[in-house]
This record gives C-alpha cells, sequence and structure tokens, in this order.
C-alpha cells in the first residue's frame, strides 16, 4: 500500500483515512500490508502492518531538483515508459485551457491542499520503485492512495505484473477550482489509466471522475469513508459557550472566506457568539486579514493545526462545527463532529451529504444560508438535538470496518 502520510504525522484527512482503512483490513484478517511512504517521521505505528521508508531505502540515491526541468517534460519523459506519445498527451488535455496554467510556488513547491510538495517529490519517490521492490515480501495488490503516489504506483504494477488499486480522495478539480496545475491533473489522468480498479470516496467524487476525466463509470468503485466510534459524546445543550467551529486546511477547497462572512452575518445579529478556524494552510495570513477587515477578529481563535485529541477537544466544546467546502470529495471532519454529538452545517458539494441525508446543507457560496442555519441551531434547542442525533445515527453504521470488507471484497476479485 502505498501512502503519502500517516498519523501522528498528518496535514489533512487522507493520513487519517489511511489509518482507519488498515486498521479495518488487518482486523478483517487475512491480510498482510507493507505501508510505504517517501519517509517516516517517527511514531507511525499499526497492528500488523509493515512500514517501509522509500527514502530509507533508496539510500544515498540523488533525488530530483524541484523546477531543474520544465515538469511537462519530465513528466512526458516518465510517461513514455509506459504509453504511446499519443496516449501521453492526452493526459494534459486542458493544457491550454487558461484553468490548467497556475504556476507553482518557489523551486517548483506547490500552494494550495500540497502546499510545500512538488511534481519533483512524485517522481522522486518513483524513483525508489527498485529498491522498494528488492526490499519487499511477495505481493498480491498495489493499492495507491492519491496522485503523489501514482508515479511510483505505475512503476511497482509494470515491474511486478500485479494489479493496480488507485484509490482517490480528492482530485485537482476539487482542490484547485479554477486555479489547477496541469501537471498533477496530468499525473491524476495517468494514474486512473494505470489502474485496474478505482476507489473513489463517494459517489460525489466518482461522478467528478466521470465528468472531468472522462473514466469509464464500470472502472470505479465507491466506498465510504468510516469513522472512529466516540463514546458518551455530550450534545450541544451541555455546552455552556456557543461556539461554531471550522477544522480543515486552510485554502481554496475548504472555503474559509465564506465562513469568515457567514460568521460576520451571525455576529451582527448575535454578537455573543465565538468562532474557531483550526487548521493551516496557503490561505491561513488571508483568512486572519479578512477577518481583521470584518471586524470580527476579537470573536474568533486560530489555533493552527490540531492533534486528534485537540480535535476531540474542540468538538467537545463545540455548538455546530460548520463545513463550507467549495467541493468536498468526501468530509471526514463532518463524521468526527457528528460523532461528536454535534449539528452540523455541510456544503451541499459533498460526498459526505450522502450518508448524512438529515443534515443541513447550503450552497456554500451562500454565506446567509449558512448564518440562518447555524442561528436555528442556537435559537432552536430542541432543532439543535434533533439535528444532532439524526447525523449520529447516520454515522453509526459507517465503521471503517465497513469499507474494508468492500476494499477486501475488491482484492479477492483480482486473487480469483
Amino acid at each position: 500500500m502505498l501512502g503519502w502520510e500517516f498519523p501522528p504525522h498528518i496535514t489533512g484527512g487522507l493520513g487519517t483515512a489511511c489509518q482507519g482503512l488498515v486498521r479495518g483490513l488487518t482486523e478483517a484478517g487475512g491480510i498482510d500490508i507493507a505501508f510505504v511512504m517517501p519517509q517516516l517521521r517517527g511514531g507511525e505505528r499499526q497492528r500488523g502492518v509493515s512500514f517501509l521508508c522509500a527514502r530509507s531505502l533508496a539510500g544515498d540515491a540523488p533525488g530530483r531538483a524541484a523546477g531543474s526541468d520544465p515538469e511537462r517534460r519530465r513528466l512526458d519523459d516518465f510517461f513514455a515508459g509506459f504509453v504511446p506519445p499519443d496516449v501521453a498527451a492526452a493526459f494534459h488535455e486542458d493544457d491550454e485551457d487558461a484553468l490548467w496554467m497556475a504556476a507553482p510556488g518557489v523551486d517548483g513547491r506547490l500552494s494550495g491542499a500540497y502546499q510545500g510538495m512538488s511534481i519533483a517529490d512524485a517522481l522522486a519517490y518513483a524513483d525508489s520503485a527498485p529498491h522498494l521492490l528488492a526490499a519487499a515480501q511477495p505481493f498480491d495488490v498495489v493499492h495507491a492512495h492519491d496522485w503523489l503516489t501514482f508515479l511510483l504506483a505505475a512503476r511497482v504494477k509494470q515491474a511486478s505484473n500485479r494489479p493496480l488499486v488507485v484509490h482517490v480522495h480528492s482530485v485537482e478539480p476539487d482542490r484547485a477550482g479554477n486555479s489547477r496545475n496541469g501537471n498533477i491533473g496530468a499525473i491524476e489522468r495517468f494514474g486512473m489509466y494505470m489502474a485496474d480498479r478505482i476507489i473513489a470516496v463517494s459517489e460525489y467524487t466518482r461522478q467528478v471522475l466521470v465528468r472531468e476525466y472522462r473514466i469509464a463509470p464500470g472502472k470505479i468503485e465507491v466506498v465510504h469513508n468510516g469513522v472512529e466510534k466516540i463514546e458518551n459524546a455530550a450534545l450541544p445543550a451541555q455546552r455552556d459557550i456557543f461556539r461554531v467551529s471550522f477544522i480543515g486546511r486552510i485554502t481554496h477547497q475548504k472555503g474559509p472566506a465564506y465562513f469568515l462572512h457567514a460568521a460576520k452575518k451571525i455576529l451582527d445579529r448575535q454578537d455573543d457568539v465565538r468562532f474557531v478556524m483550526a487548521g493551516t494552510g496557503d490561505l491561513l495570513p488571508v483568512a486572519k486579514a479578512l477577518a481583521n477587515k470584518l471586524g470580527i477578529s476579537r470573536q474568533i481563535d486560530f489555533p493552527g493545526f490540531l492533534d486528534p485529541p485537540g480535535v476531540k477537544a474542540l468538538l467537545a466544546a463545540s455548538s455546530v462545527y460548520v463545513m463550507p467546502s467549495v467541493s468536498e470529495p468526501f468530509g471526514i471532519g463532518a463524521l468526527e463532529a457528528a460523532q461528536s454529538g454535534v449539528p452540523v452545517v455541510l456544503s451541499r458539494n459533498s460526498g459526505v451529504a450522502e450518508v448524512m441525508r438529515d443534515a443541513i446543507c447550503v450552497d456554500p457560496a451562500d454565506t446567509d444560508a449558512i448564518a440562518d442555519a447555524v442561528l436555528r441551531t442556537r435559537n432552536n434547542p430542541a432543532l439543535a438535538e434533533m439535528t444532532a442525533r439524526a447525523a449520529k445515527d447516520a454515522v453509526a453504521e459507517l465503521e471503517w470496518k465497513v469499507a474494508a470488507r468492500k476494499i477486501k471484497t475488491i482484492y479477492r476479485n483480482f486473487l480469483n
């Protein structure tokens, strides 16, 4: 299994999802997992799982300097080892569209959801394939999570002749909107082309793949994410401060500006509400500046990135959780809020809305609707409790072992 991060060192939901899936798969029995990452930072542990560090396996092999060559050329050279030139060109089919001309940051580093990473990092990860294959025990399936692993996955598949499952937790149209990076899109197309099976985290994501990347619908299987159970969570009536929380990367995709504009409208009507925007990201300085401009900086806290205990503590102190994402493939944070007994206000552009049908859903750009929804839960405690209970009931069956059983069936189909 090829990943990019794993608890306790994570930047978002990808690492959390990987941990839940491998735990569910190992508990199901009959599966041994070697989880590969570019580097191990210490503390990565999961019963029944061996962790492999690609950087250590590759030893002192030279990496690829970010920005040393045009990324398009380097990717085309990579694709040429797998497909004819006309197919490789199709992976870049949107390059002439202005939507796909967003430039990376300094030294080729990306902004947004993958701030600090680069195409060069993904290529260097792929270069570890020979060392990984030499060190790994015999295996039956390659399972790769998101675009940063797809180049390595293709090399491992090619060398081992094993089936490839790519697990799509998000794609560039979700993350970047009208500022997409065309090279990331090309890697995503390539990975899904090379895959024998694609797992999408929601029907919403499946439709994005069909619409944006023209993937054959029959190649995609939907497996919803799960959530860890939280016992004896308090209901909103037990919280003595009305606190509205946003938890996630502070990037375009997550809609932080919508949250702040809604906060301003709430405070214009009821000035004793508190807000928390927890997370880091390229738009954090912009969010702080906007809060100051709107005159709400004294009513909102920016605690930065929260580890799992920090998230649990914040949810325990929250009266409402708001997820105003522009486009959200799933939304594990909403499940965690529901498990904590917190009413949720969801973007209708989300996968999690498929499983939380009684949640309050809004157009994320409609900040009046967000403000109205939040204040309804405050002014009507019975509604808040009913909403919280309905959300908690809806996610009660969404355990990682359920997702694991579906994935195990996909594996078996290959082996049979």
